[in-house]
């Protein structure tokens, strides 16, 4: 089931200098509806309401790329699979979605490219 809230990106987070930078996206196709499966929204709010000083708009995972490069990379050097980088999980997704049957328009609103973007990039699936 998806999720019909509006959980609208419309907005891009930096960090430069050790300080959060918010911003606009990077282009027009990046301002977008993101659908979410009921069970993650859920999941979502329950992990919210335990954040007693939570505002709306503000980031809610104090995780940084290096943290979450930190876990990959470990991950990777305990299964002994080659390393990847955070915006390989992004080219993964697209693949799935792929081979899962999903339309290039339909990708191209879930990940904010263009269509010709997506059509150059992952045309040999």
């Amino acid at each position: 089931m998806i999720n019909d809230k509006d959980n609208r990106v419309n907005k891009a987070y930096n960090r430069v200098k050790k300080q959060d930078v918010v911003g606009t996206p990077k282009s027009v196709n990046s301002t977008r509806n993101v659908l979410i499966h009921d069970a993650l929204a859920t999941k979502l709010e329950s992990y919210i309401a335990k954040i007693p000083s939570v505002v709306a708009c503000e980031r809610i995972f104090p995780y940084y790329k290096h943290d979450i490069s930190s876990a990959i990379k470990t991950a990777c050097d305990a299964s002994e699979v080659h390393k990847i980088r955070i915006h390989d999980l992004r080219h993964s997704y697209v693949s799935m979605l792929i081979n899962n049957g999903v339309a290039p328009v339909a990708i191209v609103e879930r990940i904010g490219d263009s269509l010709q973007v997506v059509l150059e990039t992952y045309s040999h699936l």
